[in-house]
């Protein structure tokens, strides 16, 4: 009897780069590979890479040598993004290389492998070829939140990134009722909660339909009992119709903005399509939907140029949004961007210091935005169960964790809970909670 193949995935980066390792972990279940957490007995590991910093770059480098320890005899195969944008000529850094649109045709490329074929290849303009997305997955396996990838590429051109060489300079999407029909399916086998996710949700477009129009149809044709969430969108995309449909109920109050900076200075620097007014009003058009909506950001700091002036703008914005989460990035360098050639480069003490100032205020304001649901009944899905211990996440993307001695909960369940604390030194999306009653 023929040796079953067992294929690993390492997977970094964003919320496409996961779903894309599903798909292909899905291919290959479905050809009757085994998947499996990294072992010395894995013949080929999966290396799902990300660029979107040079930290990236050097931990998608990091994992291709881990994965040579832990499995010494098998086959490593870099894809996606740290793959897409590297230059042809450079040391090879895994066994093979594809990019992010060889992404699926995994199996044919584990069986070339296979069979003798040690060829990498990976098209350098895939989304050219393509008018519309056609990954569509069919289950979640164990997981009870499942990322949903509707759109790919990215028209702006921000000075400090790369993401448009490594995902496309224009937009394609998928068919509405494709990702109808995926999440349904998908709905079917106990997964209640669903991410949509793309690398510009903002851009979503599909025969005169936008993203407020696809939040429509998925309100009026998906099962009522899933719970829909955006992953992140640009400021200048909350516009009026989509706060219109986000009313919905089963669409969670709860949006990652990317903002970047405070200062109009900076972010026109950043070749940001808006300004700091755009954020604030993005953020008071959310909360009149609900006082408690829920913000999550990205920050940069340390950008070329950015004076100090500039920074206690971007920490006079943050305090006036009071986001759940804002996770703060030092500015650094990346190869071929135009910000890399800026003057006035910013020293990296000075933007070591801004850093652990601005995680302090992030700190102080995700508590601020935690205490203000003290007391407050909210239900959320079990997500791990064991240990005397539940946790999930409700729909304002608060993780509750609930001590209990029951054991009949499993994961999946919906479960009714109270928030009776908020823990020190934790998570800034901690809380902790009671149960009320559990639903199935």
């Amino acid at each position: 009897m023929k040796k079953k193949v067992k294929c690993s995935f390492i997977t970094l980066g964003c919320k496409v780069n996961q779903y894309e390792t599903d798909f292909m972990t899905q291919k290959l279940l479905n050809e009757g590979y085994i998947v499996q957490p990294i072992s010395p007995d894995t013949d080929f590991v999966i290396i799902n890479t990300c660029t979107v910093t040079n930290e990236a770059d050097r931990k998608s480098r990091q994992q291709i040598r881990r994965a040579k320890k832990i499995a010494p005899n098998s086959t490593t195969i870099a894809m996606g993004c740290s793959v897409q944008v590297m230059d042809r000529d450079r040391k090879k850094i895994a066994d093979n290389h594809f990019g992010n649109g060889e992404k699926g045709d995994i199996v044919t490329i584990i069986k070339g492998i296979e069979a003798g074929d040690t060829s990498s290849t990976f098209d350098k303009a895939y989304w050219l070829r393509h008018d519309q997305l056609t990954l569509s997955l069919r289950n979640s396996g164990s997981k009870n939140r499942q990322n949903i990838m509707i759109q790919e590429g990215c028209t702006n051109t921000c000075t400090y990134c790369k993401i448009y060489h490594a995902r496309g300079t224009v937009s394609i999407s998928k068919p509405p009722e494709m990702i109808i029909s995926e999440i349904n399916k998908i709905g079917e086998k106990n997964c209640k909660e669903f991410i949509l996710t793309g690398i510009n949700l903002g851009d979503y477009a599909w025969e005169g339909l936008d993203l407020a129009g696809l939040l429509k149809k998925i309100d009026d044709e998906v099962h009522p009992d899933y719970r829909i969430r955006l992953s992140s969108v640009n400021p200048e995309d909350v516009t009026d119709e989509l706060c219109e449909q986000l009313k919905a109920k089963r669409f969670c109050p709860h949006l990652h903005l990317s903002v970047q900076s405070g200062s109009n200075r900076v972010l026109k620097r950043m070749n940001r399509k808006y300004k700091a007014d755009t954020i604030i009003h993005a953020v008071e058009k959310l909360r009149a939907i609900d006082p408690l909506y829920s913000i999550s950001c990205d920050i940069i700091v340390g950008f070329p140029g950015e004076t100090e002036q500039d920074f206690q703008e971007t920490v006079q914005l943050i305090e006036q949004i009071r986001p759940l989460k804002t996770h703060v990035f030092r500015y650094s360098m990346k190869k071929g961007t135009p910000a890399a050639s800026y003057e006035q480069q910013v020293d990296g003490n000075i933007k070591k210091e801004r850093s652990s100032r601005l995680d302090q205020i992030a700190k102080r304001l995700s508590y601020q935005v935690r205490n203000d649901h003290m007391g407050k009944k909210r239900e959320i899905i079990a997500e791990q169960v064991g240990n005397n211990q539940i946790t999930g996440h409700d729909v304002y993307y608060l993780k509750h964790i609930i001590m209990t001695l029951e054991n009949s909960y499993t994961e999946g369940n919906k479960v009714q809970t109270k928030i009776i604390q908020i823990p020190e030194n934790s998570e800034p999306d901690e809380v902790n909670s009671t149960i009320v009653c559990l639903h199935e």
